[in-house]
């Protein structure tokens, strides 16, 4: 098997961090013949509301799905749980990443993405993997002094978790923006009513790459 580094194109914020994901696909033991036959259909739902419009975010393809991944900090090779869902109708994409991969059901909190137990991120593309800076937002916080100016908040629950799927339920206020510069200027985008439902897929380079993801 050999290693696939994987990036979220315009979904930087997934990548805060400074962690690139690698993760590793049996498919590549098949003479190199990448396809996406093995992705089975997810589904996902929320209200997203951004820019005075609100979307009822809903998908039913194989383009939602969660897959565990490899990473590596300092020397230690840690699982990871990358979590993409994408409604084709409205083409906005939903990504999340939790560090380490979780075993049992657990809450992440977003005001609080990096504790001594978890890393948790997520973000919102208006545009699908395409989306410019300004129609993407994510989980951060801006402090000014002893203020928080900006600060994203709500959480996300994964309520249960297998070899094969995960499902869950979200709620989230985030932001485009958490530069110094401009972040009075910052639009929000809140989600409610979110819910998923997805196979936990191995991953290859094809399949990487028809997602917008490599």
């Amino acid at each position: 098997m050999k290693n696939i580094q994987l990036k979220l194109k315009t979904l930087s914020l997934i990548l805060l961090t400074g962690l690139a994901f690698t993760g590793c696909s049996k498919d590549d033991d098949n003479n190199g013949n990448d396809t996406n036959e093995d992705l089975n259909e997810g589904n996902a739902t929320a209200v997203i509301r951004a820019d005075e419009q609100a979307i009822q975010f809903s998908s039913e393809t194989e383009n939602s799905f969660a897959a565990i991944v490899k990473t590596k900090i300092d020397e230690n090779e840690i699982e990871q749980l990358v979590i993409v869902m994408k409604d084709d109708n409205s083409n906005v994409m939903i990504v999340a990443g939790a560090t380490p991969a979780p075993s049992n059901p657990i809450n992440y909190n977003l005001s609080t993405p990096l504790t001594g137990e978890y890393l948790f991120t997520a973000g919102v593309g208006m545009d699908g993997e395409n989306s410019s800076n300004d129609k993407t937002y994510g989980v951060g916080t801006y402090q000014q002094g002893e203020e928080v100016v900006l600060q994203s908040k709500g959480s996300f629950k994964i309520t249960s978790i297998s070899a094969t799927s995960v499902k869950g339920t979200f709620e989230m206020t985030l932001y485009n923006s958490y530069n110094p510069d401009n972040a009075q200027d910052a639009k929000e985008l809140s989600v409610t009513q979110g819910a998923f439902d997805l196979p936990i897929v191995e991953l290859s380079e094809g399949d990487l790459e028809d997602l917008g993801l490599d």
